[in-house]
């Protein structure tokens, strides 16, 4: 671990460019193998913010998976799959690799934990076919196994939460959706990190609802918190960055500061643009 008198500090993005190189380095292996490899770097790729460069890998993954021996890692690269294409808002193949993962479930025996995430997975193809009560179903499940398995991942009972509170925010219920995303951000504060990265989308998540709540200065605080949080882990170039430049866009929009809300929304379409090119799918009209 680099001392903290470090006269170049890393950044949660740098480290993370440097495992994905050491990856890179070990893929020439027998292709079960590469396929566990090209999964550890599909998922570093997505923390970075590059949606197209993970969705890539993890489709070298996927193309694998009949040459590993074991279930486990197979299925571990399709629910992989399943959240890089949630990303991209890529529907189609997110159901096709949760009905793939489902007949892998039907068939092996897998730990709680693996178990847990298919159903975590599974709750964002049906949050993403606006099946909230079904997806909260799943997130609830999800919880359950986590929890009844005594394994202490709290960071994946933190994505759970804040799932669950995305999903309540599509759903239009937003004061579930604040009470879930302040459970994301309690469970990280207190057993990971008070700057994790993970701690950017529970935070904006509140300032969204508190601001469809029309609880302007409820809002401020937490979307705030976030963006200083994601430039603290990422710089300015990531797509965390310009999500959280589009709730402030927002924020800024409602309590009628023009031009701040103008700044914010071309942060967002330049760092997105920037980074995707100009047909992102994630790139929209605020």
């Amino acid at each position: 671990m680099p001392s903290v008198r470090s006269a170049a500090p890393r950044t949660s993005k740098s480290v993370l460019q440097q495992t994905v190189s050491l990856v890179r380095r070990e893929l020439d292996a027998e292709p079960g193998a590469r396929a566990e490899l090209l999964r550890v770097q599909g998922t570093i790729e997505m923390v970075l913010g590059d949606a197209p460069a993970a969705e890539a890998t993890l489709e070298e993954a996927y193309r694998l998976i009949n040459a590993t021996n074991s279930p486990a890692v197979a299925l571990q690269v399709l629910l992989d799959r399943v959240e890089a294409a949630g990303r991209q808002s890529e529907v189609e193949v997110m159901r096709r690799m949760v009905e793939e993962a489902a007949g892998l479930v039907a068939g092996n025996r897998f730990e709680a934990g693996l178990l847990a995430r298919y159903h975590l997975q599974a709750g964002n193809l049906l949050q993403a076919e606006q099946e909230h009560e079904r997806a909260i179903a799943e997130f609830r499940e999800a919880v359950r196994l986590m929890e009844e398995s005594g394994d202490d991942d709290d960071r994946f009972l933190a994505d759970a939460y804040y799932e669950m509170a995305y999903t309540y925010s599509n759903w239009r219920r937003h004061e579930d959706a604040i009470e879930n995303a302040q459970r994301a951000v309690a469970i990280l504060e207190e057993s990971v990190n008070p700057r994790t990265h993970l701690l950017i989308h529970p935070l904006r998540q509140i300032g969204f609802s508190q601001l469809a709540l029309n609880n302007f200065n409820a809002a401020r605080e937490p979307i705030e918190r976030a963006m200083a949080v994601a430039r603290a882990n990422f710089g300015e170039l990531h797509s965390d960055v310009a999500a959280v430049h589009d709730t402030l866009g927002a924020l800024a929009y409602r309590t009628r500061r023009l031009a701040d809300a103008i700044h914010h929304y071309e942060e967002y379409a330049r760092i997105l643009v920037e980074i995707e090119g100009d047909a992102s799918r994630n790139l929209l009209i605020p």
